[in-house]
């Protein structure tokens, strides 16, 4: 069964939990906001490993900031 409390009550608020609830509520309501454009803002602002490590290149149209280049 899944406990609906604790015999060691505690003083101390879960402000940290609560704000990492919140903000990933918050994500996940832009995300879904997005509807057809959600899979572009994926890619544009996700991690890919490949493009990380520059063994591949992102599509010029998914990129928000062009790739920094070496003075």
């Amino acid at each position: 069964m899944i406990p609906l409390h604790d015999d060691n009550p505690t003083t101390l608020k879960p402000h940290v939990t609560v704000g990492l609830i919140a903000a990933c509520t918050l994500v996940f309501l832009w995300q879904w906001s997005l509807g057809a454009n959600g899979q572009a803002a994926l890619y544009a602002l996700g991690i890919i490993p490949a493009v990380l490590l520059g063994n591949a290149s992102l599509d010029p149209a998914l990129e928000l900031m062009p790739p920094r280049t070496a003075p």
